[in-house]
């Protein structure tokens, strides 16, 4: 069998660049949300924010220090690295310095995702006439520019917060996940067929976990032997290589840039009927054309356009046929209410397992966590093509599948008194990864192919937006219960799932409607083209026709305006 490289690359282009991503960013993550508690001491013993009063406790607190010898003489930063490195000896000092290191962290998520939203709504409507490789490049480019600032923080004498501050501002401003997020769904929405839709997004899906996977790992193997200067080079490395892949591998699908080979490749992998479902997304969609001249081309907005995120947020709530509407937004807020699950999740278990009876290590979470992202990716890469691909299960039955899991994970995870207990609860739950793509693949062969930049533009606003939400939510429940009842947050999780699972039933019986509604369809044009033997004939509601005048003789012709029809009756 001959091997064509170009074809494997443009089967799994998405695939990689998601895997080098996840790669780089698990692992940023992983060292600045440390470095974030040490950026915060240093700046306060080098005296950027010593308030300076006698009577300060900073000022008693750096008195005591050089009274008692306790490395902090006149060298100033040096000292200060010593303080910061032997925290864990001055408690007094370490719960102010965990104090302030809060607020930054919450500052550094605000900064890191706010943006990152806003970017996403207006790119989404941009992305499906400008092209998809732009929204892949900006996220990477972001990040190599913030370790530059990062490095710079770790490097200078003063100002280190604010310089941390400000790498997470640059990530945010160029889109983070939620931009690569919607940028490689829509690729693959545009590539693949409705049939193979679901494997294609349940095997992005999986890369995804799989290099958040080997990020973590690598994480902490590269901080115990080399250092963060070390780590952080990885970093730009990944990012640089994922750049360099979507330059090379990924081929435009929309836009001026699309060639002719690209769209072939397009036609083939989605077949006569994506054809013919973009002749009628042309008339649905009603988009603006380019003049008198513009030869019907569709308005092509600008980045920063009010009318693209205006189209982004009326993608949702426009008038469709049948129950697409409903079946849109019941996904998206599904898949909503599952990503701000999930941040739960961790959430309450990162403080879960170091209360008794478990009294974890650190360092044993990191596992746990591992092992959390690893059992989704080889789900999504093995389990969901036997369901999909094999057993021709569809994609609500294998979301209802998921959401089992999730509910078995929530009732059992805050009644586990074993290691073992915890990470098999962690393993089960996992399998509930099935949900994003199952959901993912619903909203994606619902909408119309022209608006699948701006469907999964406001999917991944949603979900980077529910990280701070489900955050709050769930970690305020633990605060409150954790004296009297600690498993009381992950009841609660369970029954948000159970909600979920409802709701999944409702989608599920609109879809079906759907179906069938399309099943009456497919027969009734055909009949109708049969039953119309002559002018005297009524045309049925099922084709909508208007006549044009031609010439001077009044010669009128009859052409079709919508392909597939609102409505249908018989005789």
């Amino acid at each position: 069998m001959h091997f064509n490289a170009r074809s494997f690359l443009r089967e799994f282009v998405c695939d990689i660049v998601i895997f080098l991503y996840k790669i780089g960013e698990s692992l940023l993550d992983a060292t600045i949300r440390p470095y974030t508690i040490t950026a915060v001491c240093r700046d306060i013993f080098d005296g950027v924010n010593d308030p300076g009063a006698g009577l300060d406790p900073w000022a008693v607190h750096k008195r005591a220090l050089d009274t008692d010898h306790v490395s902090y003489g006149s060298s100033g930063y040096n000292s200060s690295e010593t303080v910061c490195l032997r925290l864990h000896e001055l408690p007094e000092i370490e719960a102010e310095v965990q104090r302030h290191a809060a607020g930054v962290l919450v500052a550094h998520r605000v900064l890191v995702n706010i943006p990152a939203v806003v970017l996403g709504l207006f790119c989404g409507a941009w992305s499906d006439t400008r092209g998809r490789k732009l929204p892949m490049m900006a996220p990477s480019v972001g990040s190599c520019l913030a370790v530059v600032l990062y490095l710079t923080s770790m490097q200078a004498r003063d100002m280190k917060v604010a310089l941390l501050l400000a790498g997470a501002a640059t990530q945010g401003i160029f889109g983070k996940t939620a931009l690569i997020a919607m940028a490689v769904n829509s690729h693959v929405s545009d590539t693949s067929d409705t049939d193979d839709r679901t494997r294609r997004l349940g095997r992005l899906l999986a890369s995804n976990f799989l290099g958040m996977f080997l990020g973590s790992l690598l994480a902490g193997l590269l901080q115990d032997l080399s250092g963060l200067l070390t780590t952080l080079t990885v970093v730009s490395a990944c990012h640089a290589v994922c750049v360099l892949t979507i330059l090379v591998g990924v081929t435009e699908t929309v836009g001026q840039d699309a060639d002719e080979d690209d769209v072939s490749f397009v036609a083939n992998k989605t077949g006569v009927k994506g054809a013919i479902t973009s002749i009628k997304e042309e008339d649905e969609e009603g988009e603006e054309e380019e003049g008198e001249g513009g030869g019907g081309r569709k308005k092509r907005h600008a980045l920063f356009s009010w009318a693209g995120l205006r189209d982004s947020l009326m993608a949702v709530g426009k008038k469709r046929e049948g129950n697409k509407r409903s079946v849109i937004v019941i996904s998206l807020v599904a898949l909503t209410a599952n990503a701000c699950l999930k941040v739960g999740d961790q959430d309450i278990t990162v403080l879960f397992v170091q209360q008794p009876p478990l009294s974890w290590p650190p360092s044993r979470y990191g596992y746990l966590v591992a092992a959390d992202y690893g059992t989704m990716g080889l789900t999504l890469l093995f389990l969901l093509p036997l369901l999909s691909d094999t057993l021709r299960v569809s994609d609500i039955t294998i979301v209802l599948l998921a959401i089992a899991f999730k509910l078995v994970r929530g009732l059992w995870a805050g009644f586990c008194t074993e290691t073992w207990m915890m990470f098999a609860s962690v393993v089960s739950g996992a399998l509930g990864g099935l949900i994003n793509p199952g959901l993912r693949s619903v909203l994606s062969k619902t909408g119309n192919s022209g608006e699948v930049g701006k469907l999964f533009s406001m999917q991944s606003s949603l979900e980077t937006l529910s990280k701070l939400v489900g955050s709050s939510v769930f970690t305020g429940i633990y605060a409150v219960t954790v004296n009297a009842f600690p498993a009381a947050a992950y009841l609660s999780e369970a029954a948000c799932y159970l909600a979920v699972l409802v709701l999944v039933l409702w989608l599920g019986q609109l879809v079906r409607e759907d179906g069938a509604f399309g099943l009456l369809l497919t027969f009734a044009r055909p009949y109708n083209a049969l039953t119309r033997t002559g002018e005297a004939t009524k045309p049925l509601p099922c084709t909508r026709s208007e006549e044009e005048e031609e010439g001077e003789g009044g010669k009128r012709e009859t052409k079709t305006q919508d392909l597939f029809p609102l409505g249908a009756s018989t005789p």
